[in-house]
């Protein structure tokens, strides 16, 4: 038997070791905890400067038609938010980042440079293009600076959640024996170490202002959902939302009720999705929603028209009300993808989508992918005919419908490619209406336009040159001085170069649309409106506009004689133009008795194959010194 004295100091044996134990277990969880945590906000601020390294790059690469003034004020605005969130890595990281932040602003540096060089050279496509690729080289160098350095972080951190699971591990091997000692003081430290480890998966997996999953999560969850998808053949979707208008209320309000309206949008977007659904905050504005188990592509576009309606309800942040709208991009698995990446990638370009054509929502489509190999490789190619002079004008004669003299003629643009031949307008013009490239093109027709113009004049032919201006130009604030300094350097002047717009153009952004055709008009440029009859125009918006002659469409010419309706449709647009005061011209005249039938309508002007396709330069010529009238041999071709 054990003396009072071997018992005594065995329990205090064991009450010493249990002591010991309880002190070292709390120590190594305490410090891993601490680490983690000084771990976590190393990541954070490594992802606030990845942020803000990618709202410079996303303003360096606006597109071409937001004015110098805000490019230049936007460039500025997103330098001192990288400069600053730079200076809080430097000054807040738990460990010595000096090497990477001096790395980081040294290449900063050289991406600063070259955004000046952006902003003066926008006028000058030649040298602009050659500074987009010099921006791209330095803001490509910047962030994958800036992605070592999130990179270590991580890789840090996930390293610190790991001993954190090690220690967890022995924890519950050690703990049944603590507990026969000591079974409350067990249950207590149990009880703190789960909830530290909680709070940091929390953190590691949730985003911080709205409790929503972050991409982290979304990636980990999509993985598992395309997993079983490829077993079970049903579809997933995925849809990325942007919000409208956003920046809007940071830059006005600031970022605390810019914070507030996005912890609104969780509550909005989960309200209407089912349990097994996910949202997550990706960061700034955009979303991500996960859906698995749908049916196809209408039921995932029925959910995002939801959703869009959900969050065009008014947002309250305090006593304010905010009017918000979203865009919307749909990927489907596996038709649009078979992976994460995929499916990101596609919703991001589905997304875009729907925001250039205004509507809310888009599905992905692939032709509209401008990252296809052929697409990219076509782009390139037009980039280089605009720089090259690959590309050239033919003329189409606008005539008297009476007389059958010529009154001005339009500017039509063709590509000569050295291999391809001659490009059809259908395979490039599209293209680059959809990309920056619409706006240097432009550019190149209205130079090339005007220059013609002048040769002209020299030689005693004075004709108005019509040229074709697209929705996204008309939608650039900076056009009409762009093409004052045109003609100005051409010395040519502005009443002999007209615009043509579309119906569609017009609608798309009517009150920037109007901006732009005032000054058009104050400068002196005359316009058209062209395809007239095909678009939405409203009479009260046309007495509006400064336009000074309608294009009435040909699927209405080619049919004068034949449908009753169209014959209807001629005569009330002529009767439209006259009562307005406006030149009207019919597209698409192809034979003698529809331009007799237009001269007994009152149409005073026609245009089309009765009188001559459109030709190049010098052909044009020839034909108008053989009296430019129409020619049996011309009229023919197609």
């Amino acid at each position: 038997m054990l003396g009072p004295g071997t018992a005594t100091a065995g329990w205090i044996g064991v009450l010493v070791l249990l002591a010991g134990f309880l002190v070292v277990s709390r120590w190594n969880v305490h410090h891993h905890s601490e680490s983690i945590v000084a771990q976590n906000r190393m990541n954070h601020l490594a992802e606030r400067l990845r942020g803000a390294a990618r709202d410079e790059e996303m303003v360096g690469f606006a597109p071409s038609d937001v004015p110098t003034e805000e490019l230049a004020h936007d460039l500025r605005t997103t330098h001192d938010v990288f400069v600053a969130a730079l200076g809080d890595l430097r000054d807040l990281a738990p460990y010595d980042v000096a090497d990477e932040v001096e790395e980081i602003n040294r290449l900063h540096g050289a991406v600063d440079w070259a955004a000046v060089e952006l902003l003066t050279t926008r006028e000058r496509s030649e040298d602009h293009d050659a500074a987009v690729a010099r921006f791209r080289v330095a803001i490509d160098r910047m962030v994958a600076a800036v992605d070592r350095t999130g990179l270590g972080a991580r890789r840090s951190l996930d390293g610190g959640i790991a001993d954190l699971a090690s220690t967890d591990r022995a924890m519950r091997i050690w703990s049944p024996i603590v507990f026969v000692l000591c079974s409350g003081a067990l249950a207590a430290f149990a009880v703190q170490m789960g909830r530290y480890r909680r709070r940091i998966e929390h953190q590691v997996f949730h985003d911080a202002l709205t409790g929503l999953a972050n991409r982290t999560m979304l990636n980990d969850r999509m993985d598992h959902a395309l997993a079983i998808a490829r077993r079970t053949g049903v579809d997933t979707a995925l849809l990325i939302i942007d919000l409208d208008r956003f920046k809007e209320i940071n830059d006005t309000l600031g970022h605390d009720y810019g914070d507030l309206v996005l912890a609104e949008i969780g509550p909005r977007l989960i309200g209407r999705l089912r349990d097994s659904d996910t949202v997550a905050r990706l960061g700034g504005d955009e979303f991500g929603i996960l859906l698995t188990n749908i049916s196809g592509a209408p039921a995932a576009v029925r959910v995002a028209e939801e959703l869009a309606a959900a969050l065009r309800e008014p947002f309250h942040a305090g006593a304010l009300s905010f009017d918000l709208e979203a865009s919307i991009g749909i990927a489907i698995a596996p038709d649009h993808g078979t992976t994460s990446t995929e499916l990101v990638q596609r919703a991001d370009i589905a997304m875009y989508l729907a925001k250039t054509s205004h509507s809310s929502v888009a599905l992905y489509r692939p032709e509209a992918d401008q990252h296809s190999p052929e697409r990219l490789a076509l782009l390139g190619e037009l980039r280089h005919a605009i720089e090259a002079d690959e590309l050239v004008l033919f003329f189409q004669p606008k005539n008297s419908v009476r007389s059958q003299e010529v009154t001005g003629v339009e500017a039509l643009v063709r590509w000569l490619h050295p291999t391809r031949g001659l490009v059809p307008p259908d395979d490039f013009i599209p293209l680059a209406e959809h990309t920056s490239l619409i706006d240097p093109l432009t550019a190149w027709v209205a130079r090339a336009a005007a220059r013609q113009s002048r040769i002209w004049a020299d030689q005693g032919m004075h004709l108005t040159i019509a040229v074709n201006v697209s929705a996204r130009t008309l939608g650039d604030l900076t056009f009409a001085d762009r093409m004052s300094a045109i003609v100005d350097a051409e010395g040519v002047d502005p009443s002999a170069i007209q615009i043509e717009v579309t119906e569609t153009s017009i609608m798309r952004e009517p009150e920037r649309a109007l901006v732009v055709m005032n000054a058009l008009s104050t400068l002196g440029f005359s316009i058209a409106i062209d395809d007239f009859g095909t678009g939405f125009t409203s009479l009260s918006s046309l007495r509006t506009l400064p336009v000074d002659a309608l294009k009435i469409d040909r699927t209405f010419v080619s049919n004068l004689r034949t449908v009753a309706a169209d014959a209807v449709i001629v005569h009330t647009v002529v009767e439209l133009g006259r009562n307005l005061g406006l030149e009207v011209i019919a597209e698409g005249v192809e034979d003698d008795e529809t331009r007799r039938a237009l001269d007994a309508l009152g149409c005073t002007t026609g245009q089309g194959y009765l009188w001559s396709r459109p030709l190049p330069a010098q052909a044009f010529e020839r034909w108008m010194d053989d009296g430019g009238r129409r020619t049996g041999s011309l009229s023919s071709e197609r």
